[in-house]
């Protein structure tokens, strides 16, 4: 349980990341 909730932390700042780059990119 403990690496599936840092996986899905995980996914979230990739996801985030993800976002800011497409918003820059705007």
């Amino acid at each position: 349980v403990y690496q599936r909730q840092m996986s899905k932390e995980g996914l979230q700042k990739v996801i985030q990341q993800e976002q800011l780059e497409n918003l820059g990119l705007q």
